[in-house]
């Protein structure tokens, strides 16, 4: 019996520290320093935030994010495009589109550096675009137009970082899990 609830608690305590493990990645964990590169070169040295750096490539911004200073990115993940209907997806990836690209891109990029601390509950936030989007809070957990912000703080040489688990988009409320 005393063997059977050792491995019970072997087994929950496991199961716990995997599922632990899952809720809190540790992006670019490959880099020493994140301080060395800039966020493009980030993106680039993670094959989870492919997505992203494609559509910043497409959209042009790729090359005004290289020479920008002192700005938040909010990065989505690979998962977070998978959200969008694929529809939407190539209407984004068409050339004719570009425009609605842009200002999809631009969605995902403050102006200056904020860390999550300084978000507050029921804020709107200028994007780089103009568009206003929406800051809520429940706890610990931050939601930026929508999205929620799994791992923040990331410093880079040109920026910060906070990934997220969704498309940011402009005036869309908090979406609480």
């Amino acid at each position: 019996m005393k063997r059977m609830n050792k491995i019970f608690i072997f087994t929950i305590l496991f199961l716990t520290g995997t599922f632990a493990g899952f809720a809190q990645d540790d992006y670019f964990s490959g880099v020493e320093d994140t301080e060395d590169y800039s966020a493009l070169e980030l993106a680039q040295m993670d094959d989870r935030f492919s997505n992203f750096v494609e559509f910043l490539e497409l959209s042009g911004l790729d090359l005004s994010v290289e020479f920008a200073d002192d700005f938040t990115i909010l990065m989505p993940t690979n998962e977070a495009f998978s959200e969008m209907e694929v529809d939407k997806l190539a209407y984004l990836s068409d050339p004719e589109n570009r425009l609605e690209l842009i200002q999809l891109i631009k969605n995902h990029m403050l102006p200056t550096k904020v860390m999550k601390y300084e978000f507050n509950e029921t804020q709107v936030a200028n994007s780089a675009g103009d568009e206003e989007i929406v800051i809520g809070e429940t706890g610990d957990v931050v939601y930026v137009g929508g999205a929620k912000i799994l791992a923040s703080d990331i410093e880079a040489e040109d920026a910060v970082i906070h990934v997220v688990d969704g498309v940011v988009e402009a005036t869309k409320d908090v979406t609480m899990d």
